[in-house]
C-alpha cells in the first residue's frame, strides 16, 4: 500500500514538471514579444525617430511615399514597424534608408545595418566627411519677404582620405524671387511650395549671404557624440532623394534644421508655434549643446560700424582714387578703426564696381603691412546686443485699451511671428518690422466684437542712410484695414500699398525718416487709389524704452477724394525682454473734422 502510493507521488511529480517545463516554453515567446512591442513603442517615442520621420506634434511633416512609408495611417510606430518590414524583406532598401537603419541597429531592433553595397553611401562618406556640424544664422534683409526673418542653415565639415578638409552648406529653401507678394504668401501658406534640399560648398553660400546680399552671418558649433553625427550625415541623403514641400509657417528652413539638429543626442526644445530661424539659435543654446559663436560681418555693416567711430570720410576718397599707399594711419585704436574702415570699404567698392578689381588689389596690397606690423594684436567685436540668441521672441499677443473716435474699446491682437516697428528691436541693425496673418479683435463698451483688422503681410525696414554707404528704406502693406473718413467714419477695405525712402541717423540713439507710399482699396465695387507721404523720428531713449514721433499726410483715404493729416506718438518701456508696456496716441485731421485715438497697452511676447 504504501509502496503503490510512493509510486502514485512519482508518478504525479513527474507530470507536474513536464507540465511546468511546457507552460515554461509556452510562456518564454508571449514575454518576448512583449519584450519586443516594449521596445519598439519606447524606440518609436525617441526624439531621434521622430526627428528622422520629421513628425512634430504626432503629424508627418513629410507626405512623400518614398519617404513616408506608413503614409496611409501614420502614427511613429506605424512608421517604425513599417521601416523594419522594408529594411528586412529588402536589403536594399537600406540604401534609401541609411540613417533610420543604422539607428535601429543601435537601438537593438535590426540585426544587420552594413551599408558598404550602397554606392551612394559610400560616395558621400569620401567626398563630404563630416565631424564637425554648425549652425550658420544669416540676419533678416529687406530684398524678400522670406528672408526678413533671417535665415538658418548648417555647415557640415571633415576631413578626407587625403588629408584635405571639405566644408559644405546644408540649406532648405524655395524660390521666393518674385515681386506678387500676393501669390507668394498664397502659395507658401496654403498649398506649398516646392522646397529645395541642397548641399553646395560653403564659401558658396558664405560668400552669397556676406557679399551679395550683405547680411551678417553667425557660426555656432553644435555638440554632437560621434555615432550621432553618422546618423545625422546619413540622414542627409535620406532627405536628398526626398521630395520637399516648403510652408513658410509650418515647414520651412528653421523646421527643418530642427529635426537634423533633434538626431543629436540631446532633444532641441520646441517652444514654438511657428519655428523662425532665431528659435534655432536659441533651441541649441537652451538645449546647451552650443559651442562659442563666431561671428562674419559684410563690408557694409563693418563699415558702418566702423564709421560710427572714427573720422573716415577722407579714407573714402583715399580708397576711390587708390592714394593709400601715400597713407599714414596713427599707430593707437582710432588708427585702428579707420585702418579697418578702409579695408572693409575697399571691398565694399570692389564688389559695388564702384572701383576696378586692380584697384582694389593696389589697395589691398597698400593696407597689408599694417596688419602685420602695428594691428596685430587688435580685432573687432560686434555689438553683443545683435547675438540673434538676445533678441526678443518672436510670438505676440498685444492688448490695448483706450478710445478711438470718440468710443472705448479693447484691441486685442494676436502676432504669430516677428515684431512691429515700436517693438524692441535693439537686436537688429535698423528699426524694422515685419508681421504675417496677423489679426486684431476689437471689443468695444458694451461688449460688440468686430474684427478690426487683418494684416496679411506686411514689412518696414529704416536702413539708415549716408553719402558713403548708401542705404534704402522701404515699406509694403497687404491687409484688411479700416480708412477714416469725416462723414462715414471708418471703413474697412482691402488695402494694399508700398513705398520707400530714406532715414538718416544723426546720433547712435536717433533715427529720422521719410517716405513715399502709393496704394489701392477695394471693397464690394468701391475700388479707389490712394497715395501719401509720412516722417517721423525714433529715439531709443534711457531706461529700456522708445519715443516715435510720426505725421502723415494722405490724399483719397476711403475714398474720400480729400487730404488728411495725421500726427502720432508712442512711448513703449521695456520692462522685460518679453513684457512691453506701450502707450499710444495720435489725431486725424481733415478739413474742421478730427478723429482722435489715446491707448494703452501690453505686448507679450513668448
Amino acid at each position: 500500500m504504501i509502496e503503490a502510493l510512493r509510486r502514485d507521488l512519482n508518478k504525479s511529480g513527474v507530470s507536474a514538471a513536464f507540465v511546468l517545463v511546457l507552460c515554461l516554453l509556452g510562456l518564454a515567446p508571449a514575454a518576448s514579444a512583449s519584450d519586443q512591442a516594449t521596445a519598439r513603442n519606447e524606440a518609436a517615442a525617441h526624439h531621434q525617430w521622430l526627428a528622422l520621420i520629421h513628425s512634430r506634434g504626432g503629424i508627418a511633416q513629410i507626405r512623400d511615399p518614398e519617404f513616408l512609408l506608413s503614409a496611409a495611417g501614420f502614427s511613429p510606430r506605424a512608421e517604425l514597424d513599417a521601416t523594419l518590414v522594408r529594411l528586412r524583406d529588402d536589403p536594399a532598401a537600406r540604401c534609401r534608408f541609411p540613417a533610420r537603419t543604422v539607428w535601429l541597429k543601435q537601438r537593438g531592433l535590426l540585426e544587420d545595418a552594413s551599408l558598404d553595397h550602397c554606392p551612394e553611401v559610400v560616395e558621400f562618406r569620401a567626398r563630404a566627411p563630416i565631424d564637425r556640424v554648425e549652425a550658420v544664422f544669416a540676419s533678416e534683409s529687406i530684398t524678400s519677404p522670406a528672408s526678413m526673418l533671417g535665415h538658418i542653415f548648417l555647415k557640415v565639415s571633415g576631413t578626407r582620405a587625403d588629408g584635405t578638409r571639405a566644408e559644405h552648406a546644408i540649406s532648405f529653401f524655395t524660390d521666393a524671387e518674385t515681386w506678387n507678394y500676393p501669390k507668394l504668401l498664397f502659395d507658401s501658406l496654403v498649398i506649398g511650395k516646392r522646397g529645395y534640399f541642397a548641399l553646395a560648398p560653403f564659401d558658396t553660400a558664405l560668400r552669397q549671404y556676406l557679399t551679395e546680399e550683405q547680411r551678417t552671418v553667425w557660426l555656432v558649433p553644435v555638440r554632437f557624440s560621434a555615432s550621432q553625427v553618422e546618423v545625422f550625415s546619413l540622414h542627409l541623403l535620406e532627405l536628398k532623394n526626398t521630395r520637399l514641400t516648403y510652408f513658410f509657417q509650418d515647414y520651412n528652413c528653421a523646421t527643418l534644421v530642427h529635426f537634423l539638429l533633434s538626431v543629436g543626442d540631446r532633444p532641441l526644445p520646441d517652444y514654438s508655434q511657428w519655428m523662425t530661424p532665431k528659435d534655432i539659435v536659441r533651441q541649441v543654446a537652451d538645449a546647451d549643446m552650443a559651442g562659442a559663436s563666431t561671428v562674419a560681418m559684410p563690408s557694409r555693416v563693418l563699415a558702418r560700424l566702423v564709421a560710427s567711430d572714427a573720422d573716415v570720410a577722407g579714407i573714402a576718397d583715399d580708397v576711390l582714387q587708390a592714394r593709400l599707399d601715400q597713407w599714414q594711419p596713427a599707430p593707437d585704436t582710432r588708427g585702428y578703426l579707420q585702418w579697418s574702415f578702409a579695408q572693409s570699404f575697399n571691398r565694399l567698392a570692389r564688389e559695388e564696381g564702384r572701383i576696378s578689381p586692380e584697384v582694389a588689389r593696389r589697395n589691398e596690397e597698400a593696407l597689408r603691412p599694417w596688419a602685420m606690423t602695428q594691428y596685430a594684436g587688435y580685432a573687432i567685436s560686434p555689438d553683443p546686443r545683435f547675438d540673434p540668441t538676445r533678441a526678443p521672441q518672436e510670438t505676440q499677443w498685444l492688448f490695448e485699451g483706450g478710445t478711438r473716435g470718440g468710443k472705448s474699446g479693447l484691441n486685442i491682437t494676436f502676432r504669430p511671428v516677428s515684431h512691429e516697428l515700436d517693438d524692441d528691436n535693439r537686436s537688429y541693425l535698423a528699426e524694422t518690422e515685419m508681421q504675417l496673418l496677423t489679426p486684431t479683435l476689437r471689443v468695444e463698451h458694451g461688449g460688440r466684437a468686430s474684427l478690426d483688422r487683418l494684416v496679411i503681410y506686411a514689412m518696414r525696414s529704416l536702413q539708415p542712410h549716408d553719402r558713403l554707404l548708401g542705404g534704402l528704406s522701404a515699406r509694403f502693406d497687404l491687409r484688411w484695414d479700416s480708412q477714416w473718413h469725416p462723414l462715414s467714419g471708418r471703413r474697412q477695405f482691402l488695402l494694399v500699398s508700398g513705398g520707400a525712402g530714406r532715414t538718416w541717423r544723426p546720433a547712435p540713439d536717433l533715427d529720422i525718416y521719410a517716405l513715399a507710399s502709393v496704394g489701392a482699396g477695394a471693397r464690394r465695387s468701391d475700388a479707389f487709389a490712394f497715395g501719401g507721404v509720412d516722417a517721423g523720428l525714433i529715439v531709443r531713449a534711457v531706461w529700456d524704452s522708445k519715443i516715435h514721433v510720426s505725421a502723415a499726410r494722405s490724399w483719397n483715404e476711403a475714398n474720400g477724394r480729400r487730404a488728411s493729416d495725421r500726427v502720432g506718438l508712442v512711448v513703449s518701456h521695456y520692462v522685460r525682454r518679453n513684457l512691453t508696456v506701450r502707450v499710444r496716441a495720435a489725431t486725424q485731421r481733415q478739413d474742421a473734422r478730427y478723429e482722435r485715438l489715446a491707448e494703452i497697452g501690453l505686448t507679450w511676447m513668448y
